[in-house]
C-alpha cells in the first residue's frame, strides 16, 4: 500500500510584513526548529550560526512561509548569495515542519510596485545624509546584513557597503565575521597571494563567480589594510548591485 504523502496547505493570499501579530505558539515551534536546522548547517560549514541566516531573518521567514524556492528572496535578509548556499535545505525544513505543525505556507507575492520619484526639492540633504549613514553604522555594528542594512535605509546596497567598510575599519577586528566567514576570507586571501588585491575582476573570476562582488570587494579592502585606496584598479569592471 502506497503511504501518503503529506504537504502543507497553500493560501493564496500573502501575509505582509507589518500586518503580521507576534507568532503564535505553533509559529513559535516552527521558529525553534528553523534554529536547530540552522545550528546543524552551521556547524557543517564551520561558520557561527548568525552567518547563516540572523534571528531576525528567521522570524521572517516564519512569518512570511512562502510556498516555493525562489518565494525565499522576498523574505528580509535573503539574497542570492544566501539562497544558493542554505535556500534548499531551510526551505525544506520550513515546509517539512509546517506540514507536521498544520501551518499555512504562502504564494509568492507580487512584485512591489515601483516608487514613485522624488518630487523636486525633496532630494536627501547632508543632515538627512548623515542620519542614514549613521543608522546603517549602528545596524552592520549590531549584526545586520548588507540587504537588511540597504532595505531599512532605503539605499542601494552598494552605497549601504560604504558604510559597512566604514564600520570595518573603525573596529579593527580580525575577521569579517559575521558578514563573510573565515573559510571564504581565506579563499580570497589565496587568490589574492596568486593574482594580488589591486583588481577585483580577476578575483571574481578565480574564485568562480561565488562570492558576490560586493562580499569580494569587503574581502580585497579588508585584506590591503585602512591604508589602501578605494580606488577601482586600472581595466575592473564594474560591480553589479547585488545583495548578500
Amino acid at each position: 500500500m502506497d503511504r501518503a504523502v503529506l504537504s502543507p496547505t497553500v493560501n493564496q493570499s500573502v501575509p505582509t510584513q507589518g500586518q503580521r501579530d507576534p507568532l503564535d505558539p505553533q509559529e513559535q515551534e516552527l521558529l525553534h526548529a528553523l534554529r536547530k536546522k540552522r545550528l546543524a548547517l552551521a556547524k557543517d560549514r564551520q561558520v557561527p550560526a548568525y552567518w547563516v541566516l540572523t534571528d531576525a531573518t528567521l522570524h521572517h521567514l516564519v512569518a512570511m512561509r512562502p510556498a516555493e524556492l525562489a518565494g525565499l528572496l522576498d523574505v528580509p535578509g535573503i539574497g542570492p548569495a544566501k539562497l544558493a548556499n542554505f535556500g534548499l535545505p531551510m526551505h525544506q525544513e520550513l515546509l517539512a515542519q509546517a506540514t507536521r505543525l498544520g501551518l499555512e505556507v504562502y504564494q509568492e507575492p507580487p512584485p512591489p510596485p515601483p516608487k514613485p520619484p522624488r518630487p523636486q526639492g525633496t532630494e536627501q540633504g547632508p543632515r538627512q545624509t548623515a542620519r542614514w549613514r549613521e543608522k546603517a553604522r549602528d545596524a552592520f555594528r549590531g549584526g545586520a546584513t548588507l540587504q537588511e542594512v540597504s532595505l531599512q535605509c532605503d539605499v542601494k546596497p552598494s552605497a549601504a557597503l560604504e558604510e559597512l567598510l566604514a564600520v570595518v575599519r573603525e573596529s579593527r577586528a580580525p575577521t569579517l565575521a559575521p558578514w563573510v566567514a573565515e573559510p571564504q576570507l581565506q579563499q580570497v586571501r589565496q587568490a589574492g597571494a596568486a593574482l594580488g588585491l589591486t583588481q577585483l575582476t580577476p578575483l571574481y573570476d578565480y574564485l568562480q563567480g561565488e562570492m558576490p562582488y560586493p562580499l569580494l570587494r569587503l574581502c580585497r579592502d579588508f585584506l590591503r589594510g585602512p591604508t589602501a585606496a578605494d580606488q577601482p584598479g586600472e581595466g575592473e569592471r564594474t560591480a553589479p548591485p547585488l545583495a548578500c
